[in-house]
């Protein structure tokens, strides 16, 4: 029963919609930085570059090649770190603004 009751907070949880700023989303180049990874390549953007012909986003899910890949879960400004969570899995990854390393 404990677990039941842990999977549907879980999956509560996961479908909760979080506010994403889709234009800063987009704009940035991401750094893989632990766990699940989208592409299997170290950096990902959403616009121009060489995963824009494969990448999109709608809402907060990440489509390759037209198929969801990914949710993003959690999204923090101040650390500039987006933590994504594979649609078929319950893996979790960790993705890096590259402007972080700017400041």
């Amino acid at each position: 029963m404990k677990k039941i009751v842990i999977a549907v907070c879980i999956v509560g949880l996961a479908s909760c919609k979080i506010d994403i700023d889709r234009e800063y989303v987009i704009k940035s180049l991401w750094l893989h930085d632990s766990g699940f990874s989208i592409t299997g390549h170290d950096f990902l953007r959403l616009e121009g570059g060489f995963d824009s012909a494969y990448c999109r986003l709608n809402n907060d899910t990440i489509f390759v090649r037209g198929v969801p890949k990914a949710k993003i879960i959690s999204f923090e400004y101040e650390n500039m770190d987006m933590y994504v969570q594979s649609i078929t899995s319950d893996s979790v990854g960790l993705y890096l603004n590259m402007a972080q390393f700017e400041r």
